[in-house]
């Protein structure tokens, strides 16, 4: 009787498992942008800063381009306001820093060259993440700062 059981246990574990062995946690991956948003104009941001060179970034894998001047493109990208920075949020006991939150705060807008219509009105983006901090590590922590930031 406590052999069935314990079998039964098994199969019922193994087949848990099983459930959960599907395809691995991946990212969503680059969106494909309508045909509309052909050709991109940045306003407001260094395309070839750490921001703009992001988002320049994701344009391009988008499948659309970006316009040099502002007639040439389908539509504005409109960036206002943009922020980024890092604050501490937590100390150890030793007064040592724990944890920062690492921060991107932004206002966006969308218009259309063509017709002169606003296709998204401004909105607000803020993007918060927090990382744990060890000084033993100090160059990992730099480059993950930077894998967050992106």
């Amino acid at each position: 009787m406590i052999i069935k059981v314990k079998l039964i246990i098994l199969f019922l574990v193994m087949s848990l498992f099983s459930a959960c062995a599907g395809e691995p946690f991946h990212l969503r991956g680059s969106a494909v942008l309508p045909k509309s948003f052909n050709s991109i104009y940045l306003q407001g941001v260094d395309r070839f800063n750490s921001f703009g060179g992001i988002l320049r970034t994701v344009i391009l894998q988008s499948g659309s381009r970006l316009a040099l001047t502002r007639s040439e493109a389908d539509v504005v990208l409109s960036v206002q306001n943009l922020s980024e920075s890092k604050r501490v949020i937590s100390y150890g006991t030793d007064r040592e820093v724990k944890e920062y939150l690492i921060f991107i705060r932004f206002n966006f807008s969308l218009k259309s060259v063509k017709t002169g219509n606003i296709l998204l009105s401004s909105s607000e983006v803020n993007i918060d993440k927090i990382q744990t901090y060890d000084s033993t590590f100090v160059l990992g922590k730099v480059e993950e700062e930077m894998l967050l930031r992106e």
